[in-house]
């Protein structure tokens, strides 16, 4: 039963998408050979085989002069004209057929060469104004993150009213609030990009990639004030260069796109929470949330006590309420190197193994990404044990029977709680050690399983478990170099059980104290060996605490949410060719911006995919719905279309570069040199092919797709 159920989850989730794929990819590859098939017969060329696909022939006919061909690996696909030969040699006084390819005029010939660029164009506008007039979720031009000191942080709104009413609008002499603010905020909406509309938010990304490193763009926004009050205003917005992962640096105006209330996908995840994949957050401790950019403001509002969190369920079954604890973070402009200092900046990307901080002053300095400390919280230097929040299923920690609540109090016997740095260590050695005793308490019980972690090709070992502190309880796994708790003599293991007197069971209870200690002499009241003990931490002054530095978040309970996204759909069949003319001129000019940027390295080579990643890629955009299998053809399509009219050996492209200098030569290239210039334009494809599809392997061992 178990053998069958997952034999069908593989053939809906993988094989079904991947075969719709390979039938869509076809088709893209069919138009393409049928353009250069309709006009060679047009021109009256004797078209001796139409071919789609490589290798052994799957089905074959001929029907009239030509055959026509299915073959085994759909990846390509062939016109076989007469006179078209690319490597066999000719005699140059040899006079060919008048029905051959290379006896008609350049003209037609260029135009034979150019049709299935221009079928693929065609078909994939076609695709593109159908997939319109149908509707498709696409993601919403609305601001979801805004990158601190990022041009979009930074630009001046000039808005058409004031942001806000005064209290008494018919009061005399009423003061009208400013109605110029800097920087954009999650929830705006980018109405449009020099007066062109803004859709979806890819047409903002766009704008971005193509444009040069100067260049500025005058964004109309939109911002609900007043609660629900509509505002719109402008502001001209630079660009900067952001590191992207995988795909080098590029220009962006420092905006990602925002998330919806809608709960993503968590059904590998092993969790203490009762929420499934497409339910609804609708409320927190009573307060609606109809957008996801509020859950960031009320998080501002928390104390560290258990929130209320309304769901609604997916499955039509209701709403229903949880009670789920925040976590308590560090704040973003806190950040903790391993030499013991605290720098309060903003983090402004990371480049070349080293990390960049901006401050206040707008001064920057960059840290070598190895000496930030990877824990979630550091009070005083103080940093709390680690509390597993969820599992992942499968993975090295779910064998070892862990459990979300867990807290891990020892790893590998050291008999002292690890922090979360001793944990990426730990793992190391315990690969290398066939697996190490992880020692975790449970409802009062302790349990000591063995955990081998999962070695990955290029990463770092892991066990798979998604952490998050042990604040319910003021026991440290670790002390900072330098920090005012060491200089207080505390230990890793250390129960913080007071300060100045005032009994505190949490870590929450002990920030909430601080507070009334500012500007004072701390003492610390603490259990160590089951005797108390004090330790002097000093005058409390800012340089080693601020309230500011520490927050409380709910992402770790919620996990991911969806992307925001919004219908495009035309139903006037005018506003839907528009629309369809549009996409593909976009698809044209981002394919050859992305082409460019490879040339010229701002872009790496590893954001390139090849056969593998690509149908990795389709097979999730297959899963989502058919209409975003229709938009992946037509992308195809253009992409295709721009690919193969590179001025390249063997593509298109190539054929007519050589038709072109013929006409400027008077007379075509020696033959032995054009065989020559194919057959390495043949073997360097062949290379890159193999080069991409070793790197989709070595990004696939990694588990990074």
């Amino acid at each position: 039963m178990m053998a069958s159920v997952v034999m069908a989850n593989i053939l809906v989730d993988w094989v079904w998408p991947l075969l719709l794929f390979i039938i869509g990819l076809g088709l893209v590859i069919f138009v393409h050979e049928l353009g250069h098939f309709l006009v060679a017969k047009w021109a009256g060329i004797k078209v001796e085989r139409f071919a789609l696909g490589f290798g052994p022939n799957i089905l074959a006919f001929r029907r009239g002069e030509t055959e026509y061909c299915l073959k085994a690996f759909p990846l390509g696909g062939y016109v076989k004209m007469l006179g078209q030969e690319d490597f066999k040699p000719m005699d140059a006084d040899e006079k060919p057929d008048p029905r051959a390819y290379n006896a008609k005029p350049i003209g037609v010939r260029l135009a034979v060469i150019s049709a299935g660029v221009v079928m693929n164009v065609i078909f994939g506008a076609i695709l593109f104004i159908a997939v319109c007039m149908i509707g498709i979720r696409m993601p919403a031009p609305v601001v979801g993150l805004v990158m601190p000191g990022s041009p979009a942080d930074t630009a001046v709104i000039t808005w058409s009213e004031p942001m806000s009413q005064p209290a008494d609008p018919a009061a005399t002499g009423a003061s009208r609030p400013a109605n110029r603010i800097e920087g954009l905020k999650p929830g705006d909406r980018i109405i449009s990009i020099d007066g062109e509309p803004a859709i979806t938010f890819q047409d903002i990304a766009v704008k971005s990639v193509l444009a040069g490193s100067g260049d500025k763009f005058r964004f109309e926004i939109e911002r609900l004030a007043d609660g629900n009050r509509p505002v719109r205003g402008v502001a001209t917005v630079g660009l900067q260069k952001t590191l992207i992962p995988g795909a080098g640096r590029v220009n962006s105006f420092g905006i990602m796109p925002a998330q919806d209330t809608v709960f993503g996908e968590i059904e590998n995840l092993i969790t203490d929470i009762d929420i499934k994949t497409g339910d609804r957050l609708v409320a927190i401790n009573g307060q609606p949330v109809k957008y996801n950019w509020q859950i960031d403001r009320i998080e501002k509002e928390l104390d560290g006590r258990p929130i209320k969190a309304s769901i609604l369920r997916k499955d039509g079954s209701g709403k229903i309420d949880l009670t789920i604890r925040p976590s308590v973070k560090n704040g973003e402009q806190f950040i903790v190197l391993k030499d013991g200092r605290i720098l309060r900046g903003r983090l402004l990307g990371v480049e070349n193994g080293k990390v960049r901080i901006g401050f206040e002053d707008n001064t920057e300095k960059s840290v070598p990404r190895e000496d930030i400390r990877g824990e979630n919280l550091d009070i005083l230097g103080m940093i709390p044990r680690v509390e597993v929040r969820a599992l992942h299923k499968d993975s090295p920690a779910d064998k070892a029977g862990l459990r979300p609540g867990d807290i891990i109090v020892d790893y590998g016997e050291r008999d002292n709680p690890p922090t979360m740095d001793d944990i990426h260590q730990l793992n190391k050695e315990a690969v290398e050690k066939n697996g190490l005793k992880i020692t975790i308490l449970r409802d009062g019980k302790i349990l000591s399983p063995l955990v081998v972690p999962e070695k990955r090709n290029g990463g770092d070992p892991i066990i798979g478990i998604l952490t998050d502190s042990d604040i319910g309880s003021c026991v440290l796994s670790g002390v900072r170099k330098e920090s005012a708790a060491a200089k207080g003599g505390l230990q890793p293991g250390d129960t913080i059980t007071a300060i100045n007197d005032v009994p505190v069971k949490s870590w929450v209870d002990l920030l909430h104290e601080l507070k009334n200690f500012q500007g004072k002499d701390v003492k610390l009241t603490y259990v160590r060996g089951g005797k108390p003990e004090t330790a002097d931490m000093g005058l409390l002054t800012p340089e080693i605490y601020q309230p500011q530095d520490y927050r409380f978040d709910l992402s770790p309970a919620f996990g991911a949410f969806e992307g925001l996204e919004i219908t495009v759909v035309k139903y006037n069949p005018l506003d839907a060719l528009a629309w369809g003319v549009s996409e593909t001129w976009r698809i044209i000019l981002t394919t050859y911006a992305s082409i460019h940027r490879l040339i010229t390295r701002d872009v790496s080579t590893e954001a390139v995919r090849g056969p593998i990643g690509i149908g990795s890629a389709a097979i999730m955009t297959v899963r989502r719905s058919f209409m975003h299998l229709v938009y992946l053809m037509a992308f195809l399509s253009v992409a295709v279309a721009v690919m193969n009219f590179l001025p390249f050996p063997v593509f298109d492209g190539g054929h007519a570069f050589f038709l072109i200098l013929e006409k400027l030569r008077g007379k075509p290239l020696p033959l032995k040199v054009m065989n020559a210039i194919q057959m390495c334009g043949l073997i360097l494809i062949l290379g890159l092919l193999v080069a991409v599809t070793w790197q989709d392997v070595a990004r696939a061992i990694r588990g990074i797709w």
